[in-house]
């Protein structure tokens, strides 16, 4: 199924060093990423109870893209607070949200110096907690910020599992390997989303719902090869710092397309990693 490329969104961490950084290609893979997440961001947020009126926090909000979401669900009565420590990304937020969300504000802050009103009905974050060295202190600061009943809640990946393909397509799978052991040694909590219930029960928080679902394609046209291939460009020149001495990894020009041809003529459908989606509830 294709899918619309939302504008650019920059995903930083909260309190550490954004890794990939905002060169080009990293703002147009986000880009991609932004379109292709959205629908399981989407699900976790009506899952987890927002509703029309809410107030949101949206935690390392980058240029917008989730805090728009959660803005078009609690709808004009609602609001949403986007904090970010990158000041290039919420300068991109704000000229993106200034005319049509009225119900947005950001501010440069982190969640441990953060200034506003901590009665927030939902704290939210997207691929934030991956990045924390402490991920138990980020989810209590978190709580701290959210009311009494309100909603503490996470969309992460988990490279527990490796993309896949049926029937099988070997250059998908290559691919898959040879990323999932990049984002595994490159970003600090590649591991957390399996573990998150546990961090969110040692944060104070122990009625998790955890949902974990595939984000997947077929057929002409579908985002999820871009995705992939642009991710490939970011993600593969400092793989190539951590490999073994001599081991030399495939160039990726042209990828998205010959990923897309190798599906195609083998007519498979093809997903990536794991989503996983964690919510609970501030103890009254």
């Amino acid at each position: 199924m294709n899918q619309v490329i939302h504008p650019i969104a920059v995903a930083t961490g909260d309190g550490l060093d954004y890794r990939l950084g905002h060169a080009e290609p990293e703002l147009q893979r986000l880009m991609v990423q932004a379109a292709v997440l959205r629908p399981t961001t989407e699900r976790m947020l009506r899952s987890a109870g927002i509703e029309p009126g809410m107030r949101i926090l949206d935690v390392g909000c980058g240029a917008g893209d989730v805090a728009m979401l959660a803005a078009d669900l609690v709808g004009p009565t609602g609001s949403v607070v986007g904090i970010d420590r990158a000041a290039d990304g919420l300068a991109l937020a704000k000229r993106r949200t200034q005319y049509n969300y009225p119900n947005i504000a950001f501010q440069q802050a982190g969640l441990d110096d953060y200034a506003g009103h901590g009665d927030f009905d939902m704290v939210i974050c997207r691929y934030v907690l991956i990045h924390q060295a402490d991920p138990v202190g980020f989810l209590r600061a978190a709580a701290r910020l959210t009311r009494s009943g309100g909603i503490v809640a996470v969309h992460e990946i988990s490279t527990r599992y490796l993309p896949v393909s049926e029937p099988p397509v070997a250059l998908w799978d290559q691919i898959g390997l040879l990323l999932t052991k990049a984002i595994s040694v490159l970003v600090p909590g590649a591991d957390i989303a399996l573990r998150a219930p546990r961090a969110f029960r040692d944060a104070g928080l122990p009625q998790t719902t955890m949902v974990c679902e595939m984000v997947t394609g077929r057929g002409p046209g579908a985002l999820i090869y871009r995705w992939v291939a642009d991710t490939c460009q970011v993600f593969m020149p400092s793989a190539q710092k951590i490999a073994p001495s001599g081991q030399a990894l495939p160039g990726f020009d042209g990828l998205a397309e010959r990923l897309e041809a190798a599906v195609l003529a083998a007519d498979a459908q093809v997903a990536t990693w794991a989503q996983v989606c964690v919510w609970a509830p501030v103890p009254r």
